[in-house]
């Protein structure tokens, strides 16, 4: 279970997977990352437009680097993932760490027991 004190938990990345939803003009792309504690799972959005292919490619490029890492040190897995690759990714490759990040949130979010908007910022109008 998650500490709430402690930025680092027992908690690893335990797959990455995308699943794609046919919107007509275009498809959705989400990002699904999943850890090694039942039930633990975040998710996100790597939409881009007719990128579809691209997009869920680059998810599955990234996996390795996330696999048995801890999925709430969103800061430093956002850096792993746009400074290990030896040459930048562009747009494709920015949409998808987007979506990875996104579930790292939702994940740290479920964990901690609150809303995501909270960790965020709180609500706004």
């Amino acid at each position: 279970m998650w500490d709430r004190y402690h930025p680092v938990s027992s908690v690893r990345i335990s797959s990455v997977s995308t699943r794609v939803v046919d919107a007509g003009d275009r498809d959705w792309v989400f990002v699904r990352v999943d850890t090694d504690e039942p039930g633990l799972v975040g998710w996100g959005e790597s939409s881009l437009g007719w990128h579809t292919h691209a997009a869920c490619g680059a998810v599955r490029d990234l996996e390795p680097l996330l696999i048995g890492r801890h999925p709430r040190q969103v800061e430093r897995l956002w850096q792993t993932m746009t400074h290990a690759p030896y040459f930048k990714g562009g747009i494709v490759m920015m949409s998808a760490i987007a979506g990875i990040e996104q579930t790292r949130w939702d994940i740290k979010a479920k964990a901690l027991g609150v809303p995501l908007f909270e960790l965020l910022g709180g609500p706004v109008r």
